[in-house]
C-alpha cells in the first residue's frame, strides 16, 4: 500500500487564461464600484434643502397660506415633489399637501384647527423620489382683532331735497370684510324716528353705499345714521346734519342783510354753538 499523498495540480495557473478570467473579474469589479459611486452622488444631489415660509400667527379656524420652496444641494429646483404640512405632536398631523412645480415651489391652504389654542411647530416634509427633506418653525396662536365698521358722508350739511350719500367700510381683522351683509339705518332727532333702511352687501373691498334723497319738506335738525354687520356691533355715525347745524366745538355762522349787500358778509365765530 502506498501512503504518499497525492498532490494536486494546477496546470492552468499561469496560463493565458488565468489572467484573462482575472482581468474580467478586475474589470467588473472596478465597474460596478464607479456605477454605485455614481447612484450616491446622484442620490445625494437630489436631497431636498426645504423651506417653509409663511405667517407665524395665526387664529384658530383661519385658513393662512404658506409657501415651500424646495431646491438640490446645488440651488436647482426639484419638481414634482410631494409637499405636506401639518403639526409635530409626537407624531406628524397632516392638515395640507401638495406638489411644487417647475419652479421647485408650492403654495398650500392651511387651517388651523378650532382647538389651536397654544404654540404648535408647523412642519414641512418633502419627499423626491426615496431622498426627504424638512423645515419648520413655531406658529403663536392670536386673537382676532376687534371688527370695525367706517362710516362716512359726502358732507355734514344737507338741503331738503339733497342726496345723501353714505358709504360704509367693514373690517374684520384689520382686512375688508368682503361679500358681508349690512344695513344701513337713518333715524331722525332725539327721539331716533327711523327714516330710511336698506339691505347692503359689501364689495370685494368691504365698501358698502347707499343714497338717501331728501324730501321738500324734510325735518330739519341732526340725524344719525347706523351701520349693523355680523363683523361687528352697530357703529354709529352721528352729526349728519340737514339744514341746522354743524355740531362742533367752534362754529361758524354768517348772515347777510340789505345793509351789508355790497359788502363783505361778517363772520361771528362762537364756542358751543352760541350766537
Amino acid at each position: 500500500m502506498n501512503d504518499k499523498p497525492v498532490e494536486h495540480e494546477w496546470p492552468w495557473l499561469g496560463t493565458w487564461r488565468f489572467w484573462t478570467i482575472a482581468g474580467a473579474i478586475t474589470f467588473l469589479s472596478f465597474v460596478a464600484l464607479i456605477v454605485q459611486s455614481c447612484r450616491v452622488s446622484r442620490a445625494d444631489a437630489l436631497v431636498p434643502v426645504v423651506t417653509l415660509s409663511g405667517p407665524r400667527r395665526a387664529i384658530r379656524g383661519e385658513t393662512s397660506h404658506y409657501a415651500v420652496l424646495v431646491r438640490d444641494r446645488f440651488g436647482s429646483p426639484i419638481a414634482d415633489a410631494t409637499v405636506r404640512v401639518g403639526f409635530h405632536n409626537h407624531r406628524f398631523i397632516e392638515i395640507a399637501r401638495g406638489s411644487t412645480g417647475k419652479g421647485g415651489d408650492a403654495t398650500l391652504a392651511v387651517r388651523f384647527p378650532d382647538d389651536f389654542m397654544q404654540s404648535r411647530s408647523l412642519v414641512a416634509l418633502v419627499s423626491a423620489g426615496v431622498a426627504e427633506g424638512s423645515d419648520d418653525f413655531v406658529v403663536d396662536p392670536r386673537e382676532p382683532a376687534t371688527p370695525a365698521i367706517f362710516v362716512a358722508t359726502d358732507k355734514p350739511i344737507y338741503q331738503p331735497g339733497q342726496t345723501v350719500h353714505i358709504r360704509a367700510v367693514a373690517l374684520a381683522d384689520g382686512k375688508p370684510a368682503a361679500d358681508r351683509p349690512v344695513v344701513i339705518e337713518i333715524r331722525a332727532g332725539a327721539e331716533r324716528v327711523k327714516v330710511f333702511r336698506i339691505e347692503k352687501q359689501t364689495s370685494a373691498f368691504g365698501v358698502a353705499w347707499a343714497d338717501f334723497e331728501l324730501a321738500d319738506q324734510v325735518k330739519l335738525g341732526s340725524y344719525s345714521i347706523a351701520v349693523t354687520s355680523p363683523v361687528s356691533k352697530t357703529v354709529t355715525a352721528n352729526g349728519v346734519t340737514f339744514e341746522a347745524f354743524v355740531p362742533s366745538d367752534i362754529e361758524v355762522y354768517f348772515s347777510i342783510t340789505a345793509s351789508t349787500i355790497h359788502r363783505k358778509p361778517v363772520f361771528t365765530i362762537s364756542p358751543f354753538g352760541g350766537m
